[in-house]
């Protein structure tokens, strides 16, 4: 069982956590929502969230997930924090339609309503959101690509839906995809059966958009499936477009140049990054590295954010320490809104017949810059079971 407990968290902003711990009794259950009621209003009082009526009738905005033809969306009071596409998503006009797909979600909202996930990127049409995929593998003696759809040599597709939950703590939903190998199209066949779970919990007023994610990869061939060593693949995530710069990929190399003959001057100055204005966005990371200096270094977390619809926004996956090779090594394109959490950066491995390869992840969305101290207080929370 999970229970929600809200933290007072001192700091410059004075901001309130959300927390999950394990429930102590079936009694703490039964007695939630009265606390949750009576802590959720005087915290909004002490913090001047709103008149003491409003807080009274909704304290709690409530994770809602809803199955529809097409699609399964969790909404978080009358905002849609994300959707999972079960139909087939065709790309727009102008881009190829081998880069349609299925099984992946966007978009991811942060609480504003601004989208923080992008699909369909002219420069890169096949990161699609949120979504896993491996690149560099073989499977029967042949190579295997399911990241770029452009080589039509793997795909990854939904399969069916498993469960539609909604709870007194959180929504949540559980599909299955399907991973093929379609190097020969009209015999395709399938190599892993992917099983998402997804939970987004109930969220107090001025919190974070969170869920919990979580990925089994089984290998349903009677083959292994090879993974080489390759710098992305697993996990990926696109970032909105609006965070796409087409001067930034020059302004980053203009800054290294100028960085290695800083280096070789008496008093070694170094040149200051390119900002969000000319970058469109930037990462952090939980080692504190940047896109200059994070890519292929370990972290337990990851943020992307930028200005987005007059606004500034973001996304944080927290990786779970379970996790294959914790704390996996991450990708951080230069350029780009985009990066992936890569174990296969470490060394190649494989995941054998009837063998599951699991993955999780907290997923953290929000308004404004990132706090690195929330982001490893939740982190700290989720590696703990909370």
């Amino acid at each position: 069982m999970i229970a929600f407990i809200f933290e007072r968290v001192v700091d410059k902003n004075q901001i309130l956590l959300l927390r999950t711990r394990k429930s102590a009794s079936m009694q703490a259950i039964r007695l939630f929502p009265v606390i949750l009621l009576l802590v959720s209003c005087q915290f909004a009082i002490a913090q001047g969230l709103g008149s003491k009526q409003d807080s009274v009738q909704n304290p709690v905005q409530r994770a809602v997930c809803q199955e529809s033809e097409g699609e399964i969306s969790i909404s978080i009071g009358k905002q849609v924090f994300l959707t999972y596409h079960k139909s087939l998503v065709q790309p727009p006009d102008g881009i190829d339609s081998v880069f349609g797909r299925s099984g992946y979600i966007h978009p991811i909202r942060s609480p504003s309503g601004r989208e923080v996930t992008g699909d369909f990127a002219p420069d890169h049409a096949h990161q699609h959101s949120f979504f896993m995929a491996w690149v560099s593998a073989e499977f029967n003696g042949h190579e295997v690509d399911f990241w770029n759809q452009k080589k039509q040599t793997g795909r990854v597709s939904h399969a069916k839906v498993m469960a539609v939950n909604n709870t007194d703590s959180f929504g949540e939903f559980e599909i299955e995809l399907s991973h093929e190998d379609v190097t020969i199209a009209q015999q395709p066949i399938q190599v892993i059966a992917e099983r998402w779970k997804v939970r987004a919990f109930h969220r107090v007023v001025d919190q974070p958009f969170v869920c919990d994610f979580e990925s089994h990869q089984k290998c349903v061939a009677e083959s292994p499936l090879v993974l080489r060593q390759y710098h992305y693949g697993g996990f990926g995530l696109r970032g909105n477009q609006q965070w796409y710069k087409p001067g930034a990929n020059a302004a980053l190399k203009a800054w290294t140049k100028r960085l290695a003959k800083s280096k070789n001057t008496p008093d070694m100055t170094l040149p200051t990054p390119p900002d969000l204005s000319v970058m469109g966005h930037d990462f952090l990371t939980s080692e504190n590295k940047r896109r200059h200096d994070g890519n292929h270094t370990r972290a337990r977390w990851v943020t992307i954010y930028g200005p987005i619809d007059q606004g500034t926004a973001g996304i944080a996956i927290l990786s779970h320490p379970e996790n294959f090779r914790s704390p996996q090594h991450v990708r951080l394109h230069p350029s780009k809104p985009y990066f992936s959490y890569a174990p296969v950066v470490g060394g190649g491995f494989q995941i054998g017949p009837a063998e599951t390869y699991t993955t999780r992840f907290r997923v953290v969305s929000y308004d404004g810059q990132p706090n690195r101290k929330i982001l490893d207080q939740l982190w700290k929370d989720y590696s703990e079971g909370q």
